[in-house]
């Protein structure tokens, strides 16, 4: 067989994959990502796929699901929420969150107890690591542990909707008595910050909520109180 031969059989060859491809594509009646059908009729969406001389290109289709995901349910149903609650709560995938991202609190001993959308539960031992010099947890290691009972709600609210940020605004601490045992802190104001992040999506500007977090010892003790302030915002998308 001759060189010109070989490039005409390969070039039949070629194009009848790119017939073949293009004619899958447009043979797809129901092209899902992440559940949601973007071949349902709706004008209010963009083509996923654009015809161009018979060819199927695709087109970005994170950029095609964002308002569908931002929609998304704030609760155990959306998978996103789901998946960030079952990785926090996993002692290995917790460590390592916190050795990369807080090594303060890695260090500290903090640890995520339980996390759920409506609430979550973070302790912090006594210690070496965690004590004063009054015999007692540190202030800013029970800081550390309030803040991040709310601070893990936040996230999980914002898991999976785009590109928001997250800031602390103001924090208070109030302290009734001395913490000498480990103290866990909960939050039980989820359901105010996703409701925070669904009006700064909504709007477009920056949401601010404040949330109390609760530092108790075995038995139930109160040893401090702490309010921490977040503020959401919504940032430009990327084109």
């Amino acid at each position: 067989m001759s060189s010109i031969e070989r490039l005409n059989g390969a070039t039949l060859a070629h194009c009848s994959i790119r017939k073949a491809t293009s004619r899958a594509f447009a043979a797809v009646g129901h092209l899902k990502f992440d559940g949601v059908n973007y071949n349902a009729p709706n004008p209010a969406k963009k083509r996923i796929f654009a015809g161009r001389k018979g060819q199927a290109v695709l087109i970005r289709p994170h950029l095609q699901r964002r308002k569908d995901v931002e929609h998304a349910p704030f609760d155990l149903t959306n998978p996103h929420v789901k998946r960030f609650a079952k990785r926090l709560t996993s002692p290995l995938l917790q460590r390592l969150f916190l050795f990369a991202k807080l090594p303060a609190a890695w260090f500290m001993g903090v640890r995520i107890r339980r996390l759920v959308p409506e609430e979550a539960a973070v302790s912090v031992p006594y210690g070496w690591r965690s004590q004063n010099p009054f015999q007692s947890i540190y202030f800013a290691a029970q800081a550390a542990a309030a803040e991040m009972s709310t601070g893990v709600l936040g996230l999980m609210a914002i898991e999976g909707r785009g590109n928001i940020s997250i800031l602390v605004g103001d924090i208070r601490g109030e302290f009734v008595k001395k913490a000498t045992r480990e103290t866990t802190f909960v939050c039980r104001d989820g359901h105010l910050i996703f409701e925070a992040v669904k009006k700064a999506l909504e709007t477009g500007e920056g949401v601010s909520v404040t949330c109390q977090s609760v530092g108790t010892q075995a038995g139930g003790e109160i040893v401090s109180t702490f309010w921490v302030t977040w503020t959401f915002k919504k940032r430009n998308p990327t084109k």
